[in-house]
């Protein structure tokens, strides 16, 4: 028979997991509101962009509260704090009590719900990702300075940029060897994430030693056999190397 005590560590227990599946739904739905947020920012600094260019400029301060902030109406308090439920309807996107606390404490968050979140704090959080996000537009120089963004752009007699070369792709999906989701690259036979590529480094498997009666080696990574077509060390250090492109 259980004791009496055993039963109220079991109502703690659910108490934990009910906030702990709170908190994970309140995260993903900022996860939603902060991407329309950020999006609509990116319009105001794209359009903000094209008229300093139409007067012959080649570069742009773009202060983040007054341009992008703001701009979402009425959604701060006259204490300087953030009204969320002002701002999650001026971009459609609800955003539970406590959703900011989540995001920024973790799921195990005990504190206070509607306590008030400050809009400078808000504004901090938001503006990197803003930076992040206009770096991938191809401008010359991108740069936060005290809540301003400055951007840069190449003149008509300037050489275009080298695209850099991308070490990874852009789809997120698990990957076969950490089980993680990342973006992926492909290799093998199958598609693997970057830090898998870097550790899991082909080799020969007991048993699978190149030799006439045994002309194949398997992949560490995908378990394929594949026939070395050549004989000795040599051939299979080539075949690390060519693998390691995938």
């Amino acid at each position: 028979m259980s004791r009496f005590a055993d039963g109220l560590t079991a109502i703690l227990e659910k108490n934990a997991n009910e906030r702990r599946k709170m908190g994970e739904e309140a995260i993903s739905k900022w996860k939603v509101f902060e991407e329309k947020v950020l999006d609509q920012w990116l319009d105001i600094c794209k359009k903000q962009c094209k008229m300093a260019a139409q007067l012959d400029s080649d570069s742009l301060t773009i202060e983040v509260q007054t341009a992008c902030f703001n701009k979402l109406g009425n959604t701060w308090t006259n204490d300087g704090c953030v009204n969320g439920a002002a701002a999650s309807a001026r971009v459609q996107a609800p955003l539970p009590p406590g959703a900011w606390w989540y995001m920024t404490k973790g799921v195990t968050y005990s504190g206070s719900l509607n306590a008030k979140v400050r809009s400078q704090d808000v504004l901090e959080f938001l503006m990197p990702k803003l930076v992040d996000l206009l770096k991938t537009l191809g401008f010359k120089t991108v740069e936060l300075d005290r809540g301003k963004v400055i951007l840069s752009w190449r003149k008509p007699s300037e050489p275009p940029a080298k695209r850099p070369r991308v070490a990874s792709g852009n789809l997120k999906l698990e990957c076969a060897i950490c089980h993680e989701k990342n973006a992926l690259q492909p290799s093998c036979h199958v598609v693997i994430c970057l830090a898998a590529n870097a550790s899991a480094k082909p080799r020969l498997e007991p048993g699978n030693a190149l030799s006439a009666r045994n002309p194949y080696i398997q992949c560490r990574r995908c378990s394929s056999r594949r026939l070395h077509g050549g004989k000795g060390r040599a051939y299979f250090l080539v075949l690390i190397r060519l693998h390691n492109t995938h």
